[in-house]
């Protein structure tokens, strides 16, 4: 089932788009919406990892991420990971609409 930002916003869902670039340099916000919206995305917020509060650009100089596309479904009340890479993000959003 291909969901709709409406859907999304229907339920109150937030997507934040972070690049964690391995093409040579280091990832811009500039950057991340360049490249998501070269590939149809036109919501959310886009942003690279350098300002996160585990250290910067933790994705990008890990071996780990490099190329591995990852969903995360993030409850925005405790801050916990709820869900990975879940099959179906609209249950989920709804889900915690409902919560």
């Amino acid at each position: 089932m291909v969901s709709s930002k409406s859907q999304f916003e229907t339920y109150g869902a937030k997507w934040i788009w972070v690049l964690a670039w391995d093409g040579g340099t280091e990832p811009t916000t500039a950057m991340a919406e360049d490249y998501y919206t070269s590939h149809g995305v036109d919501f959310g917020w886009f942003t690279d990892d350098q300002d996160n509060s585990w250290q910067p650009y933790a994705f990008h100089n890990t071996t780990m991420a490099g190329g591995v596309p990852w969903v995360g479904v993030i409850d925005a009340k405790t801050m916990e990971v709820v869900a990975s890479n879940p099959s179906d993000v609209l249950t989920w959003a709804r889900n915690l609409a409902e919560d």
